[in-house]
């Protein structure tokens, strides 16, 4: 049985409801990391508002990017992320801002514009449906379990679904022998000389 949307849906209203901030912020590394691959994670605590970072020197295209998080979707909340960084963290140019809410285009526009103005950062806002459709895709399905709590099939790997196959390739061999026994399956034809 697949997860539906409104499985994700309810489950993302769970952590916002229950405070499920570190379990979310796990969740937004990752599918971040997805989309960045020069984001490295960063430790949970006393992480001067980076939740992941790609310092200058080390990112793609040599400008410096950092994912925050959290489960309230409000401009004081990236405002007070984006003054953090710009007071520990240099070379910062991309604020990435992940929330297990809902943010508007309209919004995320109005916050982009006061961010930049205030700060000089380019504002990407990773929202409540980029969750939905990325835990909504198969390659995702391991991510279901430990971080929204939803219990979802795992597609088995290559080397399970082998080894299935195999044992069903002797199950299938060992009956054919078992019905014909003492007669050969294959006929050989005698060579005359």
């Amino acid at each position: 049985m697949a997860v539906l949307r409104t499985d994700i849906e309810r489950a993302l209203d769970d952590l916002m409801s229950n405070e499920g901030g570190m379990k979310f912020q796990g969740l937004a590394v990752i599918l971040a990391k997805r989309r960045w691959p020069d984001l490295i994670p960063s430790e949970r605590k006393s992480d001067l508002g980076a939740d992941a970072i790609a310092k200058p020197a080390f990112a793609a295209a040599g400008e410096g990017k950092v994912l925050a998080c959290s489960t309230t979707a409000t401009i004081e909340k990236v405002r007070k992320d984006a003054k953090r960084i710009k007071n520990n963290l240099a070379g910062i140019s991309k604020l990435i801002f992940a929330t297990p809410d809902t943010v508007s285009n309209k919004r995320a526009e109005e916050w982009a514009a006061e961010i930049r103005k205030d700060f000089g950062y380019d504002l990407a806002i990773m929202e409540r449906e980029d969750f939905i459709t990325s835990l909504m895709d198969p390659l995702n399905a391991a991510l279901l379990q430990p971080h929204p709590g939803l219990a979802a099939p795992v597609e088995p790997d290559i080397q399970n679904r082998l080894a299935r196959a195999r044992t069903a390739a002797s199950e299938v061999a060992a009956a054919w022998t078992r019905q014909m026994p003492g007669r050969f399956l294959v006929r050989t034809a005698r060579s005359t000389a």
